[in-house]
């Protein structure tokens, strides 16, 4: 089966616009602001369809642009700003950051009631914990790409191959709070074909073209592929290669996987913000 993305997506942003409507009768304007880097190509494509999905739900959104000789202290200036803007409900950054930007510094400066990308360490914190937190947008994708298709969580044995703390951590720790057994593997993991290969479902978010090949599953597999990669000819391929489809039962394509659910974990998040700021 394939796991289609852009339909799941279509059909939650039916309920996106039912609850967005809500908040507009009870005179709650939703606004988020998203701050980017000047010069990167890949944050102006997210960005073009972040704004589409906010037009359609009536959602502002404030751009501010950073520049590469921005200091650490610039985008705290910056983050200080819409922490106390109280027209603003959520609060998004881009990466990649200017080479010079501490992150972590940065991230901890986020009010995590409006941190709609779960990345305060806050945020990480209450989703270790398993309390109602902000999850990162595509942990979040992850699990409503799996939700929507009706795959049981429940004891399933899942192994989530990545470790990054916007993807591979937090999608284990969503996981576990569904009652999952997960494994956390990573580049370095000895025997890794064997431990997938005894997993029901496997989270392919390590980073690296056509890694995931047939001797990775089985039939009974459920493959969710969210690595972006490039082919030799510039189109977007993911961490699975394309004939490990022939052979498992299920499994999300790139594009058209988890992708087209980001944007819509972004608004469901914003909700969420919106809600702690009542």
């Amino acid at each position: 089966m394939i796991l289609d993305g852009r339909r799941a997506a279509e059909v939650l942003k039916q309920n996106l616009i039912s609850e967005f409507a809500y908040l507009k009768e009870n005179d709650i304007k939703p606004k988020m602001a998203i701050v980017l880097p000047l010069s990167n190509d890949a944050s102006f494509s997210y960005l073009k369809a972040r704004r589409k999905i906010a037009e359609l739900l009536g959602v502002e959104i404030v751009e501010f642009y950073g520049q590469e000789d921005y200091s650490t202290s610039d985008y705290l200036d910056i983050i200080q700003k819409l922490n106390d803007d109280k027209s603003i409900h959520g609060i998004m950054l881009d990466r990649p950051f200017p080479k010079n930007i501490d992150e972590d510094q940065v991230y901890q400066a986020l009010d995590y009631r409006k941190d709609v990308d779960g990345c305060n360490p806050i945020s990480a914190g209450l989703l270790l914990q398993g309390k109602p937190s902000l999850a990162p947008s595509t942990a979040r994708a992850i699990l409503e790409l799996m939700k929507f298709y009706g795959i049981n969580l429940l004891g399933k044995n899942v192994t989530v191959v990545g470790r990054s703390r916007t993807v591979g951590m937090p999608t284990a720790q969503l996981l576990i709070k569904e009652n999952s057994t997960v494994t956390i593997c990573h580049s370095k993991t000895m025997n890794l074909a064997d431990k997938c290969m005894t997993a029901d479902i496997i989270i392919a978010a390590i980073g690296k073209r056509d890694f995931f090949t047939p001797e990775f599953v089985t039939s009974k597999s459920i493959i969710i592929d969210v690595g972006i990669n490039y082919d030799d000819l510039g189109k977007m391929c993911g961490d699975v290669r394309k004939d490990v489809y022939d052979i498992v039962d299920s499994y999300s394509p790139v594009p058209g996987g988890v992708g087209p659910l980001t944007n819509v974990a972004l608004m469901y998040n914003l909700l969420d913000a919106i809600s702690k700021q009542k």
